[in-house]
């Protein structure tokens, strides 16, 4: 997967991090989405199709089931911001 500093979209981040996952451990987005917090099952799945945008606590729990590093969290949440 590529940087996180090589993205401008919070959406297609999300997307390959999950694509990876998926490819590497059978990921699912009610997986993904648990690890969040989120009781919706497709919530995650909204916001990288556009339907749906994540608030900024959101955005900090979903780096947070990312695993992202500290920098890498503020640049996702500078991301989910502009």
């Amino acid at each position: 997967m590529k940087p996180i500093s090589d993205y401008k979209d919070y959406r297609l981040y999300i997307r390959d991090f999950y694509e990876e996952r998926k490819m590497m451990t059978g990921l699912s987005w009610r997986g993904f989405n648990k690890m969040a917090g989120y009781s919706s099952t497709r919530f995650l799945k909204l916001v990288c199709d556009g339907k749906s945008k994540l608030s900024g606590v959101g955005a900090a729990r979903v780096a947070s089931a990312m695993g992202l590093s500290k920098i890498q969290t503020s640049y996702f949440l500078a991301m989910v911001t502009y």
